[in-house]
């Protein structure tokens, strides 16, 4: 299946898009800061980011610890905490974009791969030898 375009806000206020990366393995979280598998799993994509360079790593954040819609300064935050380079958030109303893909199931773990095929995808807490499992396999 083919990845959609998602296109939200990063941490600086810039906008990211999904499709901007093509080229580029994407390891993508979408989650909420007060669900210990969302914190868990950015611990986790931190870990396995030193192992894989040539991957981006983003967290697409829907609320923060205090269940708030989290916003930039939300997103800078969660970024520094967890060692996540790229860190996004949803500034429409209602957070239509959130939801979409977290599909009233979140968190959500996405490897997409260069041509944003989406080659794997888990729900709740995901592990560091998960993650870099599955980007092994598409050395392969």
């Amino acid at each position: 299946e083919v990845a959609y375009n998602l296109e939200a806000t990063d941490q600086a206020g810039m906008p990211w898009s999904l499709h901007a990366q093509y080229g580029t393995v994407v390891v993508l979280l979408v989650g909420d800061l007060y669900d210990d598998r969302t914190t868990n799993t950015l611990v986790a994509m931190a870990e396995a980011s030193g192992d894989h360079s040539g991957v981006r790593f983003v967290g697409f954040v829907g609320q923060s610890e205090t269940e708030e819609p989290c916003g930039m300064e939300c997103a800078a935050e969660a970024a520094t905490a967890y060692g996540v380079s790229t860190m996004i958030w949803d500034a429409s109303a209602g957070q239509t974009t959130y939801a979409e893909w977290t599909q009233g199931n979140a968190p959500r773990l996405y490897i997409i791969d260069q041509e944003m095929v989406i080659n794997w995808v888990n729900f709740g807490s995901t592990v560091a030898s998960q993650i870099g499992d599955k980007l092994d396999d598409l050395d392969r």
